[in-house]
C-alpha cells in the first residue's frame, strides 16, 4: 500500500480468526456491506468516502497526531489504546468509534502476534474521520506554529533520514 497499491478485504481474504472476528465477518455484516478497502490518502477519488485515517507512525510524529486529536477538547480522553488484536486496532474500534457522537481516536498494533508484521518502532493511530476533520480545522491555530513542535519537526526529518526505505 506505501507503493500506491489499494487493498481490499473480504471474508474469504482473511485468513486470521482474530481478524475475522474483528472486521465483523463471524458476526452480521451490514446487508450493503461488501469489502475493507485501504487506500493511501493521495489515492481518493472524487467519489471515495474514507470512515477511518491510519497512520503508520514512529513516537515523534504521535506526538503531534495525540496533541490534535486532544485539542480543543474538555477532557483529556481524545485518544484511547484498547486492548484487542491487530486488526481490531485499524478497523474494529475505529469504525465503531465513528459511529459515537464523540469519536475518539485509536493508539494500536500493540498485539504481540501483530508485531511481527510492521516495523519495531512503529505504532497505528487511527483516526474517525468525523474527528480527523475537526483535527484538520484546529491545525491552522494549533501548537503545529510553535517553536517547540518545530524542534520536534526536526526529530522526524532525523528520524526519516535514519530510516529511509521503512515508514517515514
Amino acid at each position: 500500500m506505501r507503493k500506491g497499491t489499494d487493498l481490499a478485504f473480504n471474508a474469504e481474504s482473511i485468513s486470521c480468526r482474530g481478524g475475522e472476528r474483528y472486521c465483523g465477518y463471524n458476526a452480521q455484516i451490514p446487508p450493503d456491506f461488501r469489502y475493507f478497502l485501504f487506500r493511501r490518502w493521495d489515492h481518493l477519488g472524487e467519489g471515495d468516502t474514507p470512515q477511518v485515517v491510519i497512520f503508520f507512525a514512529r513516537p515523534e510524529v504521535f506526538s503531534g497526531l495525540f496533541t490534535l486529536a486532544n485539542y480543543n477538547r474538555a477532557d483529556p480522553f481524545g485518544v484511547i489504546a484498547p486492548m484487542g488484536a491487530g486488526c481490531s486496532s485499524t478497523v474494529h474500534y475505529p469504525w465503531h468509534e465513528q459511529q459515537a457522537e464523540d469519536p475518539k481516536a485509536i493508539l494500536g498494533m500493540m498485539d504481540p502476534s501483530a508485531r511481527p508484521c510492521i516495523p519495531g518502532d512503529i505504532l497505528t493511530f487511527a483516526v474517525p474521520m468525523r474527528l480527523f476533520t475537526r483535527m484538520i480545522e484546529n491545525m491552522e491555530e494549533s501548537f503545529l506554529s510553535t517553536p517547540p513542535w518545530n524542534r520536534v519537526m526536526k526529530k522526524i526529518k532525523e528520524s526519516s533520514r535514519q530510516h529511509a526505505g521503512i515508514i517515514p
